[in-house]
């Protein structure tokens, strides 16, 4: 039988706080429903994102086929991740048979509160900040260029 604690909502609200920091612009709503579920919404958002509406229901089981872009679905799928962390699921759809630790529903915004996107105070690097980087590693490296970028990207 599906059932979360209290604790384990408590604990997902930290770990998406950690992720995503309210100094950032990320706001959620993370609650528990009927003792079986964790809802999770994205409240306020950094304008640097574009979730394409204010109040939006997530298929968390297809996140990487849906609409939203790159970066939303990188965002999208690290709440994923931290909302099923504990998560089992011993279903047998064949035979009806639904078993699992807790259901998560994922959305953008609620149905009377829709998400805002704010100006974020912090800069995210452009293509030409991580351009100017690249430059500086390898004059303060004297490296090869493969070596700079092996070192970058490991």
């Amino acid at each position: 039988m599906a059932y979360i604690t209290t604790e384990q909502v408590k604990e997902k609200r930290v770990l998406l706080k950690k992720a995503f920091p309210a100094k950032h612009g990320w706001r959620f709503s993370v609650t528990r429903e009927h003792m079986s579920s964790i809802n999770i919404s994205i409240m306020q958002y950094p304008d640097n994102y574009d979730f394409n509406t204010p109040h939006n229901s997530v298929n968390h089981f297809s996140i990487k086929d849906s609409d939203f872009g790159e970066n939303e679905k990188e965002v999208l799928l690290k709440i994923n991740e931290i909302a099923h962390l504990g998560h089992w699921d011993d279903s047998d759809i064949m035979t009806d048979y639904f078993n699992c630790a807790f259901y998560v529903n994922l959305s953008i915004g609620k149905w009377d509160k829709p998400a805002v996107s704010v100006h974020s105070k912090v800069k995210l690097p452009t293509e030409t900040d991580k351009l100017n980087n690249f430059y500086l590693n390898l004059v303060k490296t004297g490296d090869d260029v493969a070596d700079v970028l092996q070192m970058m990207y490991s």
